[in-house]
């Protein structure tokens, strides 16, 4: 995908290049194929594609909605990585972002699986807002439980309650779908698990002050081995993204 590449993404693949070194050999290629990405302005022709579905009214919104945003964050996220990756003391840092697109690379494949599998990620994100509005409210009112919703809260709800019923989506009870049942739903030998097991382990700061006695080397090892798979997980999300873009371009159908 050529062309509508945005000033400074030819930065930022330079940029990528430039800390390849401290990934080992077998993640190379992954760290160049990102930066193949941000070369050929990937992002930028994604959203001119969305925008003439969306003008064609080709598509229900709400599945435009889960398309941009996913991409909105695997690209957000891999631009954490790289900043963070290219700073000495940050393999914490490092390994959570990579732990965020291991995530979204989950959602991006689970949304091209079927209709089903979409809108339940988009009723989903209303379930996790719901909930951040009960987590808010209950810290706010601490130990008195005969204490009423600040009418901001209450508003809040209301809100929430009114903008989901707009998009169609009328019950937000229930539970979210957990990403570690996604993964096993998308395919059962895939390694989540293992690749999330390590990646927080990494991203836990008690942890890398005992690895190797928290070495430069050592923390400069977990830079690169965060880099190389956050932009593993990255392409991966790139191409379910970009095979689901393509379907909605050719109008085509997928199982529902």
């Amino acid at each position: 995908m050529r062309g509508f590449a945005l000033s400074g993404n030819n930065l930022i693949a330079e940029e990528l290049r430039a800390l390849s070194p401290i990934a080992v050999n077998a993640l190379h290629p992954a760290i160049e194929k990102t930066a193949l990405i941000f070369d050929d302005g990937w992002f930028d022709e994604f959203n001119a594609q969305v925008l003439e579905i969306e003008g064609r009214n080709l598509h229900e919104p709400w599945k435009l909605c889960v398309l941009r945003g996913l991409a909105a964050a695997n690209f957000g996220e891999i631009r954490q990585l790289l900043t963070v990756a290219a700073m000495q003391g940050f393999g914490s840092t490092s390994a959570l972002a990579a732990r965020n697109l291991l995530e979204l690379n989950i959602w991006s494949g689970y949304a091209g699986r079927s209709n089903v599998a979409m809108r339940r990620i988009f009723e989903d994100a209303g379930r996790d807002a719901k909930e951040i509005h009960e987590v808010l409210w209950a810290l706010s009112k601490g130990d008195d439980s005969n204490q009423h919703p600040p009418p901001q809260t209450a508003c809040g709800q209301e809100q929430l309650a009114t903008s989901a019923a707009a998009v169609g989506i009328t019950n937000l009870t229930g539970q979210y779908l957990a990403v570690k049942v996604a993964a096993r739903e998308l395919d059962p030998e895939l390694e989540f698990s293992r690749f999330n097991k390590i990646l927080s382990k990494f991203a836990h700061p008690a942890a890398m002050t005992i690895i190797g006695n928290h070495t430069e080397a050592s923390e400069v090892q977990v830079r690169g081995f965060s880099l190389g798979l956050g932009c593993n997980f990255f392409c991966g999300s790139i191409e379910s993204l970009t095979t689901l873009l393509n379907k909605f371009t050719n109008e085509c159908s997928y199982p529902a």
